[in-house]
Formats: structure tokens, C-alpha cells, sequence
């Protein structure tokens, strides 16, 4: 549609002189990609569009009230004020700045965070928004935590409920959690992880969370990635516990977010994996999360 209506903007002169009058908003259906659907519109064979861009998304430059529940104090990782871990002081601001971006969003409810792990029990801060998971090594739905809450405290970390009045936050407190279990214990193979990846794409997951790490790279691994991408999904995975020997597969996949841990100093501990292929680094150490049912 054209922009504002046939009497926008009032100086025609001026706004033919600057090419403000030749701009047209194209409407898309929800779920499309604005940059993709741009790029086709100004490279297709006899376009007559000369540029073509994707509308900003913006708000008050202010941040959002931090959310009620009570031991966000606690969770440094989202903000960091310098509150002491372990009778250390924190450096504030050392966080990912959650209350920067709450005020845009709390997650799509739309969402679909897959968490492949050694399962995800059904905490009280995301059971709610919990869809159908499944287990691959075992064959069957039974999705609950088989090593020390690992899942558990990934999905709280995710998907916890904000501003309940109760417990903690997590990042995006609207997104739905699907487990989707890879380990037997606490250790599995890099068959299950992709056989996992697949069948949490093909049931609407577009954000897969893999916390773990394998040694071994494997192409049958890399084509289930390959998979979940070509389907507009993204996987996001840790660095690794390597330090300095590396960043562990799959995160060391130029297909994969690899994202490493700071601590509360903003540095970046002994243990998690250096190197040029992680994208991203995030409070990782000492993270409050959800374990257990409650």
C-alpha cells in the first residue's frame, strides 16, 4: 500500500525531490522472513525495485522494570549489579542486559526452544508451556532428568516465568520447552543428538538447545544440522569444557551458534573452550536456575 494515503505526505514537490513518494509497504504473513523477502523483491529478473529493506522494529529507549520474581536478585547472568557470588563482587553490567531487551519482547509464545539433553522435568516455572518431547535412545516419550537436572536448569535458564510474584526469571519467559532426550545418564551418542535434532524440527521446534559436547566429529551429525537450518531453525550450542584444547563438536561448526561462558567478572573461567569459532560468550558459571519439580 502506498505510504500514508494519496495526500502523504503534503509537500508532493519536496517529497518527489528527496524520493519519499516512492516508497510502498508490502504486507507479509506472519512467520516470514522480512530480509529474505526483501532480498527476492529487489533481485528478481525484471524488478523494477530499485531497494527494498525490512521495516525496523524499535521502542522507548529506556530499559524494562525488572521483573517481581524473588530471587532475580540472585540471577546475575540476566542482571548483574554487582551483587556478591560466593562473597565475591560481580562487575555491573557484566550480563547479557535482559531488561534491554524485555521491553521489546519476553519471548514469542510461538516459539519452540527444543533442549536436547539428558531430559527436562516439568518445573513449575515452564510445565505449563511444556509441549510432547521425546526420547531417542530409549524409544519412547519419557522425557524426565537422568543427570543431576542438567536439562532442568537449561530450560529454567530459557524459559523460566517472569514477573509471577515467584522464584526466578528466565530470558525468554514465554517461548514453549520441548525435551527432547539424547543421553542415557549422562552420555550419549552423536546418532541420538541428530536423530534428536530431526525430530524436533519436524514437530515445530525452530531453536534447538544443545549444552553439550562430543570429541568426535561426525557428517551424519553435521547433516541433521544441515537439516534443522535448511528448515529456517537455529542451533545454539556450548563452546565446550575444553579450555584451551578447543571448542567441541557441534559447536565448532560454522552451521551452529557457539556460544562460550564469562563469569560474573566478565572473564572468562579456566574450563570453558576458547577459540575463532565461538560466535558469542554468556554468564555461565554459578548460574541460578530451575532444578527438580518446584
Amino acid at each position: 500500500a502506498p505510504r500514508g494515503g494519496p495526500a502523504f505526505p503534503r509537500d508532493a514537490a519536496t517529497a518527489r525531490a528527496v524520493g519519499l513518494d516512492r516508497w510502498v509497504e508490502r504486507a507479509l504473513p506472519p512467520g516470514a522472513a522480512a530480509r529474505t523477502a526483501a532480498r527476492e523483491l529487489a533481485s528478481a529478473a525484471g524488478s523494477v525495485i530499485e531497494v527494498a529493506e525490512a521495516i525496523g522494529v524499535g521502542g522507548v529507549a529506556a530499559e524494562s522494570a525488572a521483573p517481581n520474581d524473588p530471587l532475580y536478585v540472585q540471577q546475575y547472568g540476566l542482571e548483574n549489579t554487582g551483587q556478591p557470588l560466593n562473597g565475591v563482587a560481580g562487575d555491573p553490567g557484566a550480563d547479557v542486559n535482559a531488561r534491554g531487551a524485555w521491553h521489546l519482547t519476553t519471548g514469542d509464545p510461538g516459539t519452540i526452544v527444543a533442549v536436547l539433553d539428558a531430559g527436562v522435568d516439568p518445573h513449575v516455572e515452564f510445565a505449563s508451556r511444556m509441549v510432547p518431547g521425546w526420547n531417542v535412545p530409549a524409544g519412547n516419550a519419557q522425557t524426565g532428568n537422568q543427570c543431576s537436572g542438567h536439562g532442568t536448569h537449561c530450560a529454567g535458564t530459557i524459559a523460566a516465568a517472569g514477573n509471577d510474584g515467584a522464584g526466578m526469571a528466565g530470558l525468554a519467559w514465554d517461548v514453549r520447552i520441548m525435551p527432547v532426550t539424547v543421553l542415557t545418564q549422562c552420555t550419549g551418542f552423536t546418532s541420538h543428538l541428530a536423530d534428536g535434532l530431526v525430530w524436533a524440527s519436524d514437530r515445530g521446534a525452530s531453536i534447538m538447545n544443545v549444552s553439550l559436547q562430543y570429541s568426535v566429529e561426525n557428517q551424519y551429525l553435521r547433516d541433521a544440522i544441515a537439516y534443522v537450518t535448511a528448515r529456517g531453525g537455529i542451533v545454539v550450542a556450548a563452546a565446550g569444557d575444553g579450555g584451551a584444547a578447543g571448542v567441541a563438536v557441534p559447536a565448532r561448526w560454522p552451521e551452529v551458534l557457539a556460544v562460550g561462558a564469562l563469569d560474573a567478572n566478565d572473564q572468562v573461567p579456566s574450563y570453558s573452550a576458547v577459540g575463532p569459532q565461538v560466535d558469542c560468550a554468556a554468564p555461565g558459571q554459578r548460574v541460578r536456575s530451575a532444578l527438580g519439580t518446584s
